[in-house]
């Protein structure tokens, strides 16, 4: 199956452009998806931290189960 449509060689003389500013919103937007996995990260690791100066919590039963 064909696209339709002209390729990449029959456009314009802007395609240039149009590619290249394609290409720095790809690479911006992988720059924030980086930067939130790292903060995701970094938050993890702070609740494991966390978790492991407090100890072990005790059992406590669930709330309405507790006949």
């Amino acid at each position: 199956m064909v696209a339709e449509g002209p390729g990449r060689d029959d456009r314009h003389d802007d395609a240039d452009d149009i590619d290249a500013q394609f290409e720095q919103i790809v690479a911006g937007l992988r720059a924030e998806q980086a930067a939130s996995q790292e903060r995701r990260r970094e938050a993890i690791r702070r609740a494991q931290s966390q978790r492991r100066e407090q100890g072990p919590t005790p059992n406590r039963p669930l709330e309405g189960f507790d006949r």
